[in-house]
């Protein structure tokens, strides 16, 4: 180690340093291929329980959402029975009943609806739906196409 530790210019205190360091190295790599040898091996990851899984859920989402479809649509959440076609409730003269038909109006928001025509009259847009507690513009664009003003 002499030659090659002089010509890089290396004291005696660095030469010693770098072989401690070299050592170190050494004794660490073998460690670890001994540690290595001797350790069972790791189990090989499969995804095919997670894919079995996700398959699995898959097809009864899929299942629900066709019976969910075949029913008629959001039976039992907010709407009885199928929807209306469209444009043809009339905002202004509908019924509870009649509104109930529509998506995502149950018994209380068509309750609301009728007793805003009764304490300010007619609707005079199916905007004003906004202004009752309850209905959002999302359930106002839902609704729309089955509405009429006259």
């Amino acid at each position: 180690m002499g030659r090659w530790s002089e010509k890089l210019g290396f004291t005696p205190n660095e030469r010693r340093l770098l072989l401690i360091l070299i050592g170190l190295f050494l004794l660490g790599a073998g460690l670890k291929l001994f540690r290595l040898s001797h350790e069972p091996p790791l189990p090989k990851f499969t995804y095919a329980s997670a894919d079995s899984e996700f398959a699995r859920r898959s097809a009864a989402f899929n299942d629900s959402l066709r019976a969910l479809h075949q029913s008629g649509g959001r039976q039992g959440l907010h709407q009885k029975g199928t929807p209306p076609a469209l444009g043809s409730v009339n905002i202004n003269t509908a019924t509870r009943d009649e509104l109930r038909r529509l998506p995502g109006i149950g018994d209380v928001l068509s309750g609301r609806i009728v007793a805003r025509r009764a304490r300010h009259g007619r609707f005079r847009s199916i905007d004003d739906l906004k202004d009752i507690n309850g209905i959002h513009q999302k359930t106002i664009d839902r609704v729309r196409p089955y509405l009429r003003l006259k």
